[in-house]
């Protein structure tokens, strides 16, 4: 049986090759089981202006990616935020896909990395800017965050 799920698994890597990136989330199904989820991150030059306004507007967004940056590559589950883990996941999910961070699934762990390198390359000087504002302002202004 466990020979039948590689090659599936194998199968659906193939068809997402082909496919390219998906413009939403996609779940891959054996037998009523997820195999696969495949998410959804914009390409590069995909990325707009807006949406990353928008996504880093939030202050729990945003001191994410501000820890995200100080210390690299995190589990979901890293981060000390006074909200519910559903709507730490939203949170999430609308950074990615704002083209803000990077998810990378291992196994049943979800990993986060900012997207530096592409959102320099569509905006630069962007993220420097909003994350030296973000660590120079008022710490009363970040308290919702550290509560």
């Amino acid at each position: 049986c466990s020979n039948i799920i590689e090659q599936l698994k194998y199968s659906m890597r193939w068809l997402m090759m082909q496919l390219g990136n998906p413009k939403f989330t996609t779940n891959f199904y054996y037998k009523g089981v997820i195999l696969m989820k495949v998410l959804y991150h914009p390409d590069r030059d995909d990325i707009q202006l807006s949406s990353v306004l928008y996504a880093l507007s939030d202050p729990i967004r945003l001191s994410v990616v501000a820890e995200m940056r100080r210390s690299g590559e995190r589990p979901c589950n890293y981060f000390e935020v006074p909200i519910a883990k559903s709507t730490l996941s939203h949170h999430v999910r609308a950074l990615r896909e704002a083209g803000v961070v990077f998810t990378r699934i291992q196994g049943t762990q979800r990993f986060m990395s900012v997207r530096e390198e592409d959102l320099e390359y569509r905006f630069p000087g962007l993220l420097d800017s909003i994350l030296q504002a973000y660590e120079k302002s008022d710490p009363k202004d970040k308290s919702t965050i550290s509560e």
